[in-house]
């Protein structure tokens, strides 16, 4: 569900980069299932993890951010995922970002994506419910305080 999830968030977002995985995945997003599975320990640095984890778990707009992170990441690097030729390739790009991502930079972004899906008229009953969509959602984030 998470990934399906993800996937309508992109298709939303950009209709091209959610395409070109489409055809790529026969709609099957399992190259990215593994950032799920691990909540994405093996794509940061522990220091980074755990403020990402901090992040995730704290989050008041959705009881789901992690899907923000894995569809940050994925338009985050969209021209390398349009490169991509094969299901093989998408597969080893999810790979390639392996401690290469800022956190800080996914973080915001992530957030920016959540407020958008937000304020986007005529969503799938996943994503309004993903988001707990309210009248007013406030703007992200720049950065994140971090507890002590």
């Amino acid at each position: 569900a998470v990934v399906s999830t993800q996937s309508t968030g992109i298709q939303y977002l950009d209709l091209e980069l959610y395409q070109h995985i489409e055809n790529l995945t026969g709609g099957h997003w399992l190259f990215c299932f593994r950032w799920y599975l691990l909540m994405f320990k093996n794509e940061f640095k522990m220091e980074d993890i755990l403020k990402l984890w901090d992040v995730i778990f704290s989050q008041h707009n959705s009881g789901h951010f992690e899907i923000f992170v894995g569809s940050s990441i994925i338009l985050m690097h969209k021209e390398q995922v349009l490169a991509c030729g094969t299901s093989d390739q998408l597969l080893h790009f999810a790979q390639s970002v392996t401690s290469k991502l800022d956190v800080g930079s996914v973080i915001s972004y992530a957030r920016e994506v959540s407020h958008k899906i937000a304020n986007t008229e005529g969503l799938s009953e996943n994503l309004a419910a993903l988001v707990k969509r309210v009248d007013k959602v406030p703007p992200p984030l720049v950065g994140f305080v971090r507890r002590r």
